[in-house]
């Protein structure tokens, strides 16, 4: 197995081509020489590119990151947006709520959406 070290420019310059030839990671292998070679005890028997791995952990890194950035906006910024402008009034008023809800959900879709009682009991109670 034959690799050089690929150089960061080589590896932006590939990937700012465009969608057809530097999005792909076998242009991406090709440019920066990540190939492997087939040899006695190899399993394949034409060059086959490596570090498809690399495209995983960047994947992986970016949800974990971007879930990072969510829960940091709803937890600090969203909650004290919240916070400031609502009071918590007690219970009683969320049942009421849930109970209006249902049966406003069931009404439309039975008359708006013409599904039978038994389906818009259901989906208002889904709701």
């Amino acid at each position: 197995m034959t690799m050089k070290p690929a150089d960061s420019n080589q590896i932006l310059q590939a990937l700012s081509e465009g969608p057809e030839e530097g999005v792909s990671l076998m242009a991406l292998a090709r440019r920066t020489g990540r190939i492997d070679r087939p040899g006695a005890r190899s399993s394949h028997v034409t060059p086959t590119p490596t570090g498809a791995g690399l495209g995983i952990i960047l994947a992986f890194a970016t949800t974990v990151a971007l879930a990072a950035v969510a829960f940091v906006l709803v937890r600090y910024v969203a909650w004290h947006i919240f916070g400031k402008f609502t009071s918590h009034r007690g219970i009683f008023h969320s049942v009421l709520a849930a109970f209006f809800f249902w049966f406003l959900t069931t009404a439309i879709a039975y008359e708006i959406f013409n599904v039978t009682p038994l389906m818009a009991w259901s989906i208002g109670f889904f709701i």
